[in-house]
């Protein structure tokens, strides 16, 4: 009998080629989320700073730890929009990414059933054949 061939397989390599690229998109993004969530807790951290030193040097007038601590306001402010847009692209590629693995478990799933049945067909015909030697080579009766 002829070898196993799969008609689909270069889809299926396909399919996982992009199911590799989605995942190391999904990484990405998490990565990049995370940058920006480590920039938040040092604004945070300086604006901690800020107020505990406006605190110990209130002065008359107006003062440059105010406007230094109006400005990481400013900062944290627009942080936490990042933050909100990296998590609706972290939602999009993460259904993405789930939605490939899916096509590939469909496809590897289809692939081991065409196996299987293969393989029941070879067992067929293997079968076949030793009958046939079985036949051929018992002695006959007269």
């Amino acid at each position: 009998m002829k070898k196993f061939n799969f008609r689909l397989e270069r889809i299926l390599q396909y399919r996982k080629r992009y199911e590799d690229e989605k995942k190391r998109q999904l990484t990405d993004a998490i990565s990049a989320r995370d940058l920006v969530l480590a920039k938040q807790r040092e604004i945070l951290k300086a604006l901690e700073e800020n107020e505990i030193n406006t605190t110990q040097e209130q002065a008359d007038g107006v003062s440059l730890q105010g406007l230094y601590g109006a400005g990481l306001l400013a900062r944290l402010a627009r942080s936490e929009d990042e933050i909100i847009e990296h998590e609706k692209h972290i939602e999009i590629i993460k259904a993405e990414y789930i939605e490939a693995v899916k096509d590939v478990k469909v496809l590897a799933t289809i692939k081991g059933s065409r196996l299987a049945d293969y393989n029941q067909d070879l067992e067929k015909a293997e079968a076949a054949i030793i009958d046939e030697l079985a036949t051929q080579r018992s002695p006959r009766k007269r």
